[in-house]
């Protein structure tokens, strides 16, 4: 098992239930325009951000090992990312969307990942300073209008 923390440059990645393949294109242009990378990810999910300001990372674990489902293991990822942003005097606002959320229209944390044999691949950010917030603006960030 492995656990990779990282803040990226500016990229926006586009999940595997990014409503419309077709436009990956033509939106992958359209963000590189605001000085970003733009990258297509086996991940779960749609379309966000990551770069300064966000915590990002990879959990690369054997679940089979582990002995935990997918969705055991995505509410943990969840659990921890709650802990955390609690832990920092931000308070959490629970919603029935997967992540994390401050208000009903907040959301601060994400988890897209994919399992290949039963290990896990990409993993969560952490939107940790407000800097992120105007990336975010040229998007619908996970698909939440």
């Amino acid at each position: 098992d492995l656990l990779l923390l990282l803040q990226h440059t500016p990229v926006y990645t586009a999940g595997r239930r990014e409503k419309d393949p077709s436009q990956l294109e033509a939106e992958g242009a359209r963000l590189r325009a605001v000085g970003a990378d733009y990258v297509h990810a086996m991940r779960g999910g749609q379309t966000t951000y990551h770069g300064p300001g966000q915590l990002v990372g990879y959990s690369l674990m054997d679940l089979g090992a582990a002995q935990l489902s997918t969705r055991c293991y995505v509410d943990r990822l969840e659990r921890f990312l709650s802990a955390l942003t609690s832990s920092l005097s931000v308070p959490v606002y629970p919603l029935e969307h997967t992540g994390v959320f401050t208000s009903p229209t907040t959301k601060v944390g994400s988890i897209g990942i994919h399992i290949r044999r039963r290990i896990s691949l990409h993993g969560f950010s952490l939107n940790v300073e407000q800097q992120t917030k105007a990336w975010f603006d040229h998007i619908v960030a996970c698909g939440l209008a």
